[in-house]
């Protein structure tokens, strides 16, 4: 799994367009301009990272500077980077992600890998599973690009570069990493201008260069790397590992003043804690959900609402 806008739905998650769709219906013009896609960029050391389509559409282009930007979209909002921000999602992503498999685990700088050999019976069969693993991604508010292989870091690989590739025999993935491009192994990016001297663009390519020499001028790390993908060496995976106990929290991005809207929030949190329960083998018999308000002159402290049920549950229709 690849999160290809990490960096832009910690501060413009998807839920929060359908939020606006409801918050519009009921006459809200606070939520992202109600009804309007949200002009949003992200900045990293002054140039865009990132961007909203509907940035995109305005002409706003990757690597282009601030002062661009609020030329072409002055109502644009703008926010650096934050790295912090993007590993919590990422953490919430891989605990919602425990409902399918126990075993899931980071890699890269915004992807995840899910071990799910034991699964496939259990959810009927792989296109079924992308489908619920694709809804759970949409409810957390993050885009999503999938692709299976027999090992982690040619999975990731193939969701980078082409989302919905499925290799299932080890023998045929050699065919699909070789026309993969070099710059999407994050060992090979530094010698991408040396590589592209040499012609040499596609992991087929890189692979068919001199190992001796390849790592005299590269080291070690790149043909461990290229080990790692077309599964001469086995990747060193740390699982994510679920906490004793569930406590989860979403800052919302905007004024809400409807439940329907607020409601897709919490349906991100609930995707979060269904992970949990699943991993823990637990079911719940009660939800605490507490509303933080918005400071000003007349501040109120925070609201709390319980939920009790009349049984036991784990399944997120009736939560």
């Amino acid at each position: 799994m690849h999160l290809p806008l990490l960096a832009l739905e910690v501060f413009c998650p998807r839920w929060s367009e359908s939020a606006s769709d409801v918050a519009s219906t009921k006459g809200d013009t606070s939520f992202f301009g109600a009804h309007q896609a949200p002009l949003c960029a992200v900045l990293q050391q002054e140039r865009v990272l990132c961007r909203s389509r509907a940035l995109a559409l305005l002409g706003v282009q990757l690597g282009m500077r601030a002062s661009s930007v609020r030329m072409l979209a002055p109502s644009a909002q703008i926010y650096p980077r934050d790295v912090a921000r993007e590993q919590q999602l990422l953490q919430a992503c891989a605990l919602a992600l425990l409902q399918y498999t126990p075993q899931v685990a980071r890699i890269g700088a915004a992807g995840l890998v899910l071990d799910i050999g034991a699964s496939l019976r259990l959810f009927g069969g792989i296109r079924s599973l992308c489908r619920l693993v694709r809804a759970s991604m949409q409810q957390l508010g993050v885009t999503v690009r999938l692709a299976c292989a027999p090992n982690p870091s040619a999975a990731y690989l193939l969701a980078c570069h082409r989302p919905l590739a499925r290799v299932l025999q080890a023998q045929h993935l050699p065919r699909r990493l070789d026309r993969v491009p070099c710059h999407l192994l994050p060992e090979a990016q530094e010698f991408i201008p040396w590589l592209e001297g040499l012609a040499c663009t596609q992991l087929g390519q890189l692979r068919a260069l001199p190992r001796p020499g390849l790592q005299r001028r590269c080291g070690s790390a790149l043909l461990q790397a290229l080990d790692s993908v077309y599964g001469a060496r086995q990747a060193a995976l740390q699982f994510v590992q679920a906490p004793p106990s569930f406590q989860a929290r979403l800052e919302l991005f905007a004024r809400i003043e409807h439940s329907e809207a607020l409601l897709f929030a919490a349906t991100a949190l609930l995707q979060q804690l269904i992970g949990w329960l699943q991993v823990q083998q637990l079911a719940v018999r009660g939800i605490a959900l507490v509303f933080e308000h918005e400071r000003g002159r007349a501040a109120l402290a925070p609201t709390r609402l319980e939920i009790l049920l009349a049984e036991p549950c784990t399944q997120q229709p009736h939560l």
